[in-house]
């Protein structure tokens, strides 16, 4: 075997070794399914910002990119033995973080639009409760109209008898 074709072997196997330590150490940094499902926060605002925590790829992406630079290199040089197991893994770790990012990426939205709704929310509920004031209040005006009313009615009453009873006289 001449030189060349040793050290190309060399390389070869340099940079399969490469690919599957990235991927390994890629896998292993994608969040873990009980990190990712569980939350604890007492409210939803806490639960999103946890989980855009747990789905922020940012740093994965660029390793990922990386190691997919090698692969590329490799596969072109038909340097690994079984091209498709290496093919397939990825191709699942990077649709995990294609995954993840989506997921980021909706979180941060609803991140931004959930405490615009509560605001929204609050301003409603509290006109809702000036409102009820206001009507309550109302009742107790209409109450008390009437209340004078009846009081106006009897005083009325009792003048026309007086009324008729001066006549008489």
């Amino acid at each position: 075997m001449d030189e060349e074709t040793e050290l190309f072997e060399e390389a070869s196997e340099q940079l399969t070794e490469s690919v599957e330590e990235q991927l390994g150490t890629l896998k292993s940094e994608i969040v873990d399914v009980d990190e990712f499902w569980s939350v604890d926060s007492d409210n939803v605002l806490g639960v999103l910002n946890q989980l855009k925590q747990n789905t922020d790829v940012s740093s994965l992406q660029e390793q990922y990119r990386e190691v997919r630079k090698e692969y590329v290199m490799g596969t072109r040089a038909d340097v690994f033995d079984d091209d498709s197991i290496v093919h397939d893994e990825m191709d699942a770790v990077g649709s995990v973080i294609s995954d993840l990012e989506e997921v980021n990426s909706q979180v941060q939205s609803l991140t931004q639009l959930v405490p615009s709704t509560r605001a929204t929310l609050e301003d409603v509920s509290d006109a809702g409760d000036s409102e009820q004031e206001v009507e309550e209040s109302d009742d107790t005006e209409e109450s008390d109209d009437t209340e004078e009313s009846d009081s106006d009615e009897e005083q009325s009453d009792d003048s026309s008898d007086d009324v008729d009873v001066l006549e008489l006289n």
